[in-house]
């Protein structure tokens, strides 16, 4: 299969008849291709937070379309959850919000658990030399 070049750009004519140039991963967040975010997130240039031509993020798109799924996908993928835009809604604001702080909760929960798996680790360790094994 032929890799897709991340930074490969698009001219979509808009409803006000104004063309517009997009990457990829702003054309799947404003037709809410969750599954198309995840593709161009993890296996194109990564970049969740790339500026259109006039400064709106893929999260801000997204938002503004009102598909929650891609919100969702954007925000796990790493994207910033500031968005200055006043056309989203109340809601994509508050699921922006939850899915952040689901995100902060899980890397500190994977935080610990490799901190505990390196405690852990340490005394295994010590009790091998303590017992004269090593």
């Amino acid at each position: 299969m032929q890799e897709i070049p991340a930074d490969a750009i698009a001219t979509v004519r808009g409803p006000d008849g104004v063309e517009r140039r997009y990457a990829p991963i702003h054309l799947a967040a404003m037709l809410g291709d969750a599954n198309g975010i995840i593709l161009l997130a993890h296996w194109g240039n990564g970049n969740v937070n790339l500026p259109d031509g006039r400064g709106y993020t893929p999260l801000m798109l997204a938002a503004i379309m009102g598909h929650e799924d891609a919100v969702k996908t954007l925000v796990r993928a790493g994207a910033e959850c500031k968005i200055p835009v006043a056309e989203v809604t109340p809601k994509m604001r508050e699921i922006i919000a939850k899915e952040s702080e689901l995100m902060k909760c899980e890397r500190e929960i994977k935080y610990f658990r490799e901190l505990r798996r390196k405690e852990q680790s340490k005394i295994y360790r010590c009790r091998r030399i303590g017992n004269g094994s090593l």
